[in-house]
């Protein structure tokens, strides 16, 4: 990772308006799902500094993966010294949220049964892309070829927001998306993100193994709790003359006692008992244990971030005597006076989580320097 990094600021229109190769300190997070953020801090009197305007656009690197969109700036005087501009915002996948899903105006709904990519894409393209009227288009918004790739999804909605949709589609089908920069076209890029299995109980892929033993680890931090987990759902759809449908499911056999957390879903949409039974099986995962595991990647790591690891991708991180096999949810990385540094935050343990004897993890290791 460089000690330093490239900051350009563009216009709404994607007009080049600052180079800046100087500043206090920067970080940048991308997540897998909803919008990370970021903030850059600089001299006040620096030439640069009237391009930080809220709605202008920042790139960082040359890779077009970090492009954010500015929301606020702060000004502010120490008691002694030059005074300090900070620019605040989120990754430019934010913006999709400032537009809802219009319904068809005969069914009173938007409805789609397809490969997630396809529904993104779709949702995308006709509330602000090119499939949108004129003024609810993002001009300089297109988006990648689709692949079909990804689970098949089944999507109903009305006027809800756009990137509260998307973020549902991601999750029910472990499905990240972006909107990067493209440099050639001056153009941002949505697509979407599919990890790949990079742990160490693969031998398809270059393996992506965190720990002390290995230098690819310095710290980590994890939190586990119930405070919002629920395996009991009640479910209650569409009223009819009967009265409302109703169901309860849960996963693998009916928990009972204390380890039974219940919960109440509406499902107005749903008319049948199957479409029921689904939508709540989609929901059930929203309401699971709490799992946070982060870890700081050291200077001078033998795995690279876009190299040898990349958001989304499946990754085996042992912390506090216990291997997890987790996918990486979000990336921050930062620049400071103390130099830079990388932090992941990872997702829940894939079931049947990798852990291993130290032999077989330096086994595994040597296979990864390999490659």
């Amino acid at each position: 990772m460089n000690a330093t990094i490239p900051i350009r600021i563009f216009s709404e229109q994607l007009d080049l308006l600052a180079d800046i190769d100087a500043f206090g300190e920067f970080y940048y997070v991308r997540r897998f799902l909803a919008p990370g953020d970021f903030a850059l801090s600089m001299p006040l009197d620096k030439a640069e500094d009237s391009a930080l305007k809220p709605g202008n656009f920042i790139v960082a690197g040359n890779s077009g993966k970090r492009l954010g969109i500015i929301v606020e700036t702060e000004k502010k005087r120490l008691k002694k010294g030059t005074p300090w501009i900070i620019a605040r915002g989120y990754e430019a996948k934010s913006i999709l949220g400032r537009r809802l899903v219009i319904p068809d105006e005969l069914s009173g709904f938007f409805e789609a049964t397809a490969p997630v990519e396809t529904v993104m894409k779709t949702i995308v393209a006709r509330e602000c892309c090119m499939d949108a009227g004129e003024t609810r288009k993002f001009e300089c918004l297109r988006l990648k070829a689709n692949q079909e790739r990804g689970k098949q999804i089944s999507l109903r909605c009305a006027f809800s927001n756009m990137l509260t949709e998307l973020s549902r589609c991601g999750k029910a089908t472990e499905t990240g998306f972006t909107i990067d920069f493209d440099a050639s076209t001056r153009t941002m890029a949505f697509d979407i993100l599919i990890g790949t299995d990079r742990s160490a109980a693969q031998e398809t892929n270059g393996r992506a193994l965190f720990s002390e033993d290995y230098d690819s680890l310095s710290g980590a931090s994890l939190i586990e709790g119930n405070s919002r987990y629920s395996n009991t759902l009640y479910l209650r759809g569409a009223k009819t003359n009967e009265g409302r449908i109703k169901a309860t499911i849960w996963e693998g056999e009916e928990p009972s006692g204390t380890l039974r957390f219940e919960r109440e879903l509406e499902a107005w949409a749903c008319e049948d008992d199957e479409s029921l039974r689904s939508y709540g099986a989609a929901r059930l995962g929203n309401y699971g244990t709490t799992f946070c595991l982060e870890a700081e990647v050291p200077p001078g790591s033998p795995i690279v971030l876009d190299r040898d690891y990349f958001l989304g991708d499946l990754c085996s991180v042992k912390a506090f005597d216990h291997w997890y096999t987790v996918p990486i949810e979000s990336i921050e990385e930062r620049w400071t006076k103390d130099g830079p540094g990388i932090r992941l935050g990872f997702g829940r343990p894939a079931k049947g989580a990798f852990s291993a004897a130290l032999a077989e993890t330096n086994e595994l290791w040597e296979a990864l320097r390999s490659g």
